[in-house]
């Protein structure tokens, strides 16, 4: 990274999720961040993860990019779980958009998630794919309270979670859209 300070985005994800391809695990992934940190010049504004066997742990390094300005990451099909979404929070303020379909973040992800959103947490988030976790009717509606004050996001993908809106979460689902 340090020999292309023109380089902008980094697509080290698998396309095809039944091969074997780019399996660059939690190590991979750390080494690819220290290389960006290192590199004084960095543009690298987008980095691209999918199905790279990536789990929660390897995230504590995205806690040490303070200085890149990164818009775009995409984490899907990865196992972050819940631990995950606690490093993910520190991004929010910078990201642009976010793809964490896939990535087994429940209840108390979202949760963490959902701290780090909202017109002030998250200024710039235009687009965030939660699809295809579980993220529970609670978390949902947690999501939906936080943002609720966002005026730059066009773009909220949720489907395929477990998630029975009831009652309390009904209200929070009309609240969003009133």
């Amino acid at each position: 990274m340090m020999d292309h300070p023109s380089l902008t985005s980094v697509d080290l994800g698998n396309s095809d999720i039944m091969n074997n391809r780019n399996r660059i695990y939690d190590e991979g992934f750390m080494a690819v961040i220290q290389g960006i940190i290192k590199s004084q010049h960095s543009l690298i504004s987008e980095l691209h993860f999918q199905s790279a066997c990536i789990t929660g742990d390897g995230l504590c390094a995205l806690s040490l990019m303070r200085n890149v300005d990164l818009q775009v990451l995409d984490l899907s099909h990865n196992d972050l779980g819940n631990e995950g979404a606690y490093f993910l929070k520190s991004l929010m303020p910078r990201i642009v958009s976010m793809n964490l379909a896939s990535t087994k973040i429940g209840l108390k992800g979202i949760c963490e998630l959902s701290k780090a959103m909202g017109n002030e947490e998250s200024p710039r988030l235009i687009h965030l794919d939660l699809s295809q976790n579980n993220l529970e009717a609670e978390g949902f509606a947690r999501l939906l309270t936080k943002l609720k004050s966002s005026t730059t996001l066009q773009t909220l993908l949720v489907s395929d979670n477990d998630m029975s809106l009831y009652d309390e979460n009904l209200s929070a689902l009309t609240a969003f859209f009133k």
